[in-house]
């Protein structure tokens, strides 16, 4: 079998290195540097400073890497787009947020994975926040479930769904099946598109057994009203227009449950404004 080789793609936002989670794990993995490489977007209005330039440098010292300031914070979906056109199809690209936590045991599991398993093209690993599984999950239409427990192996697609992070997808599918990510999607539901397309394509999907911790800062109590407001109207706004595409009934469902979730959003927030995010 070729060489398992991955590109890994992180994306930053107002972290300097030693904040980024990501970066910190990354930097523990060395010995992966013979078979990744890694991409470093960062979407935040300043790019980094000799000295942030020169930690970064340190804590990946060895990788082949590339940094990249945008100089404007663009939409996951193009960035991902566009990472999709340098992909070698003989590489795996992994997909890492800012605040995902591991070690190098990630890597050599997701090898032996694809050496199990060379025809499937998604590979997931075990995602928790604290102490819940929250990717691999399960959706119908636009209403998630979390699992009872662990997946493991091989698993039907069919409803599957995943978060961004972590996800392990294969050049050849990226390069020759898959049709794009819809820029239509900013940042929310970036992973839902790509599982509702991955499912019509392809039949099933393996679970990497390694647990990774990861923070869902959209479902947290600390960040303020302002933030979590636009990531509320957002999701809202990205399911309402991926249930247009279905059906006028999935659209019609979807107004009455984002109207219905929104009383619960201002119900757990204690916050009445949430009535009125459209």
């Amino acid at each position: 079998m070729e060489k398992i080789k991955f590109l890994i793609l992180i994306v930053l936002y107002k972290l300097s290195p030693e904040q980024s989670d990501t970066l910190k794990s990354l930097s523990q993995c060395k010995l992966a540097k013979d078979y990744a490489r890694i991409l470093i977007r960062d979407n935040s209005p300043k790019a980094y400073d000799t000295e942030q330039r020169r930690t970064m440098e340190e804590m990946l010292d060895g990788f082949a890497f590339e940094y990249r300031h945008n100089r404007r914070n663009e939409y996951l979906s193009t960035l991902y787009n566009q990472t999709i056109q340098e992909l070698q199809e003989n590489e795996y690209l992994i997909l890492l947020d800012h605040d995902s936590q591991f070690d190098l045991n990630f890597l050599e599991e997701t090898k032996k994975s694809i050496s199990a398993h060379p025809e499937i093209d998604l590979f997931l690993p075990l995602i928790y926040c604290d102490n819940q599984l929250v990717s691999p999950s399960r959706m119908v239409l636009f209403k998630g479930k979390y699992l009872n427990s662990e997946p493991t192996g091989v698993c039907a697609a069919h409803h599957a769904m995943a978060i961004n992070s972590g996800m392990v997808i294969s050049g050849r599918y990226l390069r020759n099946s898959f049709p794009g990510y819809d820029e239509r999607f900013h940042f929310y539901c970036t992973d839902c598109d790509f599982m509702w397309k991955y499912a019509r394509q392809r039949t099933t999907y393996c679970v990497i057994p390694y647990r990774i911790q990861h923070s869902l800062e959209f479902y947290g109590f600390n960040e303020p009203y302002e933030k979590k407001v636009r990531r509320f109207r957002e999701m809202r706004n990205a399911f309402l227009i991926a249930m247009r595409d279905r059906s006028p009934f999935a659209y019609w469902l979807c107004h009455l449950y984002m109207d219905v979730y929104s009383v619960k959003f201002a119900l757990q927030h204690h916050d009445r404004r949430f009535l009125f995010v459209r």
